[in-house]
């Protein structure tokens, strides 16, 4: 099998970007974790009391920069409808008693992260074809509002 130079050089651009993609997203530092006031003794015995919370935690905090990032530079105009998001779950997190210390670039990292530890487990599952397609397609969906459910 031959690429012609247009198949090669659409590899070459898709390769650049995600190159310069992976580079952008490299380049944001870690999002604090709050050590003061009211939430940072939730976020002391969130830690203390739910072991596997601190070993995700930095990945936690790591997603939370990369939404504050696309937050704050608007990017493909997601800067209004997040906004208002944040607006929302800053609300919700306040009724919740600043449920384990998240702040609102935290609960949606958390999301993210749940959601994609949902497609996995259904892309295993179908795998292992230990799965209706309909059960696959809800367990990949579900794991996107775990952290709703929770707050």
């Amino acid at each position: 099998m031959t690429l012609s130079l247009f198949q090669v050089a659409a590899l070459a651009l898709l390769g650049l970007f995600a190159g310069i993609l992976a580079y952008q997203l490299a380049s944001v530092p870690m999002h604090p974790s709050p050590r003061l006031g009211h939430l940072g003794v939730q976020r002391r015995r969130a830690l203390e009391r739910y072991p596997s919370l601190r070993m995700f935690e930095p990945a936690i905090r790591q997603v939370a920069a990369w939404v504050g990032e696309i937050r704050r530079i608007n990017l493909l105009g997601l800067g209004g409808p997040l906004r208002r998001l944040r607006d929302r779950q800053v609300e919700r997190l306040t009724q919740a008693g600043h449920f384990l210390g998240f702040t609102p670039d935290d609960y949606v990292a958390l999301s993210v992260l749940c959601g994609l530890g949902g497609i996995t487990l259904a892309l295993l599952m179908h795998l292992l074809e230990v799965s209706e397609p309909l059960i696959t397609l809800g367990l990949s969906v579900a794991g996107f509002f775990i952290p709703y459910a929770l707050v």
